[in-house]
């Protein structure tokens, strides 16, 4: 950007490279990401602040009658751009990578996912303190495992493979209450199309609440916790109705 000749009144210029060479009346604000430079015919009828990476260069013939006031930038913006920008476009990828997942687990398990958001409903508390018992109890029992030469492959695959995917079922559990609790405001008689948009809407929320300073990760342990817990109960319970079933067959009489 380049200022040649005169103009009246206040004067706000954004640039990589800003050049004044002309006559401005009134205060001049310059933010240039890379450098200012006062020309010899620069005559400014006012104060000078400007925001660069560091000093203008102001020619010796040049006139300015007011303040000149220097406020250095910390981080170049246009660089860090493309970093803010990657940034976001990696969290949306991983929504939608995680909205895949819920609405994969909504199609695979029905079963189980509609016993699990059902036993959240009626029993939150207990989800609660079972997810979070298992939260930080696994990994302790991992380490013991793994300090032993039996329990070593154990101990690996519980540690590094089964508590992941129930760490993310868990989440995703979550996530999937709440897109079912907002699609129970909106229709309960939902089909599965409407269904699985909910969940990523699920998905999205979650994520959100996720992301806010300082309750985000707070945020997350709860939710992560209560999903994980009614899941481990649900699985539980299942296992347990089949093994009942199993020793105890229906007999028929006459």
């Amino acid at each position: 950007i380049a200022i040649l000749g005169e103009v009246q009144g206040a004067l706000s210029l954004i640039g990589e490279r800003v050049e004044v060479n002309g006559t401005l009346r009134g205060p001049v604000t310059v933010r240039a990401f890379e450098r200012l430079r006062i020309g010899p015919n620069a005559r400014i009828s006012g104060p000078l602040t400007y925001h660069s990476p560091g000093q203008a260069e102001i020619d010796p013939a040049a006139v300015v009658s007011g303040e000149v006031r220097h406020i250095p930038m910390e981080r170049h913006y246009r660089e860090a751009a493309p970093w803010v920008a990657a940034s976001i476009g990696s969290a949306i990828l991983g929504w939608i990578a995680l909205g895949v997942l819920a609405a994969v687990m909504l199609g695979l398990f029905p079963l189980l996912v509609g016993e699990s958001l059902g036993g959240l409903r009626t029993r939150p508390w207990l989800s609660l303190l079972l997810g979070l018992a298992l939260f930080f109890t696994t990994p302790a029992v991992a380490v013991v495992l793994l300090i032993t030469v039996i329990g070593l492959p154990l101990g690996l695959v519980l540690l590094f493979l089964i508590y992941p995917l129930a760490l993310l079922g868990g989440w995703l559990t979550a996530a999937l209450y709440l897109g079912d609790w907002g699609l129970g405001l909106v229709n309960r008689k939902a089909g599965r199309g409407l269904r699985i948009l909910f969940a990523f809407l699920g998905v999205a929320v979650l994520g959100l609440m996720a992301a806010i300073p300082f309750l985000g990760g707070l945020i997350c342990l709860i939710a992560t916790s209560v999903g994980l817990g009614t899941l481990a109960h649900t699985m539980w319970r299942r296992y347990h109705g089949a093994g009942s079933r199993h020793r105890h067959p229906v007999t028929r009489h006459g």
